[in-house]
């Protein structure tokens, strides 16, 4: 049995943490979609953020092996407080020796133990495998819900009215 140990992500993991972002990026085949900065990163995982980013990094027997980002997020219509995980990523060589499990195990420790009823995840509806790892730890979908964006010169438009 592999020895996973999972850390709390520190300012430190910024550069690792984009890492992981940029292999699930590649593994969804988005890799042209992002453009992750240490320093902002770094930035957000500080204790001092506000708001705060938070990360779980899995090492197995002391290699980096797998990572999520998480914040808390705001549920109106049960007006209650829930975590908002972020990208679960596990890199190639790690991936089916129990490290998403081990992370998401931990998360949910995390919920619980701040009185969260909820962990909010969001796949890419073309991510299977994603998808049957998610439904293996009883995740339930939240249907037809769609996640939109106002972004880019849509913000600025908005925001200068």
């Amino acid at each position: 049995m592999p020895n996973i140990v999972i850390r709390n992500a520190v300012p430190e993991d910024a550069p690792l943490v984009i890492d992981f972002i940029i292999s699930l990026a590649q593994h969804e085949g988005v890799e042209n979609e992002i453009n992750p900065k240490v320093g902002a990163l770094r930035t957000h995982l500080h204790a001092d953020a506000n708001p705060r980013l938070y990360g779980l990094i899995a090492e197995l027997d002391g290699a980096p092996a797998g990572m999520t980002l998480y914040c808390p997020s705001y549920l109106n219509g049960t007006t209650e407080w829930v975590l908002h995980m972020h990208n679960l990523a596990v890199f190639k060589r790690y991936r089916r020796l129990g490290v998403g499990h081990a992370l998401v195990r931990r998360l949910a420790q995390v919920a619980y133990s701040e009185g969260r009823l909820r962990i909010r995840i969001e796949v890419l509806e073309n991510n299977l495998i994603a998808k049957a790892f998610y439904d293996k730890v009883k995740a339930t979908a939240d249907l037809p819900m769609h996640t939109l964006y106002i972004e880019g010169d849509a913000l600025t438009k908005l925001a200068q009215q």
